[in-house]
């Protein structure tokens, strides 16, 4: 038997001030200042009727969202002596690459994209030419065969 329940009055904003910038989590190669402000949010609990019979159990549904793998922004470390990885700590330092092959990084334990123009949320990508943004027009192919060694670094 579910008893009625009432939404509690809403709050009309809420939001308190911008604290001032933090230092940078990193010294180089790309770190995160933070400033926060905070929201006065309400919780109440809701929907107490059983979910249908056969459902997944809640806890078993927010495991399977790992399912698919390693959690990027999780510090994962190889047990010295051992073959396995023990989680350390839920999330890595704020600006920490979500993959070394990415621009992607973590803030507060999740994994934020990086567009190639260095900013956080950002749509841009390289072209066919490796150009931030560019429309693969400002590259040529060379066809040819060739017997010479490419100095170190294949430049």
């Amino acid at each position: 038997l579910m008893k009625d329940w009432t939404q509690p009055t809403s709050v009309d904003g809420g939001w308190g001030p911008w604290s001032l910038w933090g230092e940078c989590s990193r010294t180089c190669g790309g770190g995160v200042s933070s400033s926060m402000r905070h929201c006065d949010i309400i919780n109440f609990i809701c929907f107490l009727q059983a979910c249908p019979a056969g459902s997944r159990d809640f806890r078993e549904k927010q495991c399977a969202d790992f399912d698919s793998g390693v959690k990027p922004c999780a510090l994962n470390c190889l047990a010295e002596g051992y073959n396995f990885y023990t989680e350390r700590s839920p999330a890595v330092v704020d600006g920490t690459r979500c993959q070394a092959d990415s621009l992607d990084i973590c803030i507060n334990g999740e994994c934020k994209h990086v567009g190639c123009d260095n900013i956080l949320g950002s749509d841009a990508k390289e072209d066919r030419c490796r150009v931030c943004g560019g429309d693969g027009s400002t590259c040529e192919a060379t066809e040819g065969l060739f017997n010479d060694s490419l100095p170190r670094g294949g430049v």
